[in-house]
């Protein structure tokens, strides 16, 4: 234990401590070594009278290191979230606690306690998974604030330690239990592994080593090509094929960068395999989520939303939709240069009460679009433009009295038009 912490000694650490010899070597090393430490232990009432006992011993190292203790108990069961496994919510409870701590206890880091079998498994599960250099590259040592200085130390190493320092621990009985798969990884496969190969730690050690690089490369690939392809949002499949030879495994890798959700590769091949032309088609993603392919370009779908908004044209707007709003004369209007991001109104429409809202589109929306004749179904507008569905379903439209006044950066109708009479006149920018 007398390699590197990851952290300089005069910074302010937290510890997740949860009883085990990893976190318990942790804290212990940094105690010795002086650093300005803090225990974090989170009970998930998940093993009764065992939970407890960890709670109980946390409670007394952190009493004889003469370090500080802060201690969390969930109500995991009652916290999940509709399909969210155990797992999953324990996970996601803890880490959202360290970044409150984190904020509040002015923590420049969190340590955690994983060592080098814990990033062998998380490998190995991605491998049975499938997986690419990111997921094979195990686990990172440093993630935002998070800090995992043990990873270069095997389990044996971390016990002889506290073995030495005649330290106790406490052992997780489910760890124990080889019915979960990360389990039956660490007590049966990797002993009977390294039984056969005693070089195996060291060699997947360099494996998620080179994964990294590996990840890191393609990392500033991916975003050379999200600048390149994705301009606005949307990924230009269109532009991709006349400059990538590898459509499918870039596509592939592009999609969770750029979209921010993952697409299976037979999803992606279906992609590819569209016409440029078409009109739109969705695609499943992962977590529920949905890809939209619209004439060559792919982005993440957006549902339609038929929430009303309520607004004053007094004032600027923040939400759903921000747009700055500022009272003009007509010289400043006359010199200002016109977009489709702005809308200038007469302030006379403030003479009289009426009921502004922004919401989404309608069926049966009609307006008299500025400098054209006639009334249009903004249906149509939309057509016009071809849009797809999900910026159909993005536009804001600003309402007076429930009619269409200005579908928000697109097209304004001519109610309330400015003129060479107008002495006050309201502007509306899109932010």
């Amino acid at each position: 234990m007398s390699r590197s912490l990851g952290a300089d000694r005069g910074t302010r650490l937290g510890v997740a401590l949860s009883g085990g010899a990893d976190s318990v070597a942790l804290l212990t090393a940094y105690a010795r070594l002086g650093y300005d430490v803090t225990a974090l232990h989170c009970d998930f009432s998940l093993r009764g009278d065992e939970s407890d006992g960890d709670s109980l011993f946390c409670s007394r190292l952190a009493e004889k290191l003469g370090t500080k203790l802060y201690k969390i108990k969930f109500d995991t069961h009652g916290e999940r979230k509709p399909g969210e496994s155990i797992e999953m919510a324990c996970r996601r409870l803890r880490y959202e606690w360290f970044e409150e701590q984190a904020k509040t206890l002015s923590l420049s880091h969190i340590a955690l306690g994983h060592h080098c079998e814990d990033s062998i498994e998380t490998m190995l599960l991605n491998l049975t998974r499938g997986s690419g250099p990111k997921g094979l590259s195990g686990i990172a040592p440093v993630r935002g604030i998070y800090i995992r200085p043990m990873l270069g130390l095997t389990r044996a190493e971390i016990e002889d330690y506290l073995k030495e320092l005649n330290q106790e621990f406490r052992t997780d009985s489910t760890n124990l239990a080889n019915d979960y798969r990360r389990n039956a990884l660490r007590n049966i496969l990797i002993p009977k592994l390294y039984e056969l190969i005693p070089t195996a730690g060291a060699g997947m050690a360099r494996t998620a080593k080179a994964m990294r690089h590996s990840a890191s490369m393609i990392a500033t690939y991916l975003k050379w090509c999200a600048e390149r392809y994705c301009p606005d949002g949307k990924i230009d499949i269109e532009a991709m094929t006349r400059d990538v030879d590898d459509m499918s495994g870039t596509l592939y890798m592009l999609i969770p960068h750029a979209l921010g959700c993952e697409a299976g590769t037979d999803v992606v091949e279906q992609i590819l395999s569209e016409p440029e032309n078409r009109a739109s088609r969705l695609f499943p993603a992962d977590n529920g989520k949905q890809l939209e392919l619209h004439h060559g370009k792919l982005e993440r779908y957006v549902e339609y939303d038929d929430k009303e908004y309520e607004i004053s044209l007094r004032e600027d707007i923040h939400s759903p939709v921000r747009l700055h709003v500022t009272t003009v004369d007509y010289e400043e209007f006359r010199c200002s240069p016109k977009g489709k991001d702005t809308l200038w109104l007469d302030a006379s429409v403030l003479d009289e009460p009426h009921k502004f809202t922004l919401r989404h589109r309608r069926d049966g929306d009609r307006m008299r679009p500025f400098g054209a004749p006639g009334q249009r179904l903004v249906s149509d507008i939309f057509s016009d433009l071809k849009m797809s569905r999900s910026e159909k379903n993005r536009a804001f439209i600003l309402t007076i009295d429930g009619k269409p006044l200005w579908i928000a950066g697109v097209r304004a109708s001519n109610m309330y038009p400015v003129n060479d009479n107008s002495k006050k006149i309201i502007k509306l920018q899109v932010c």
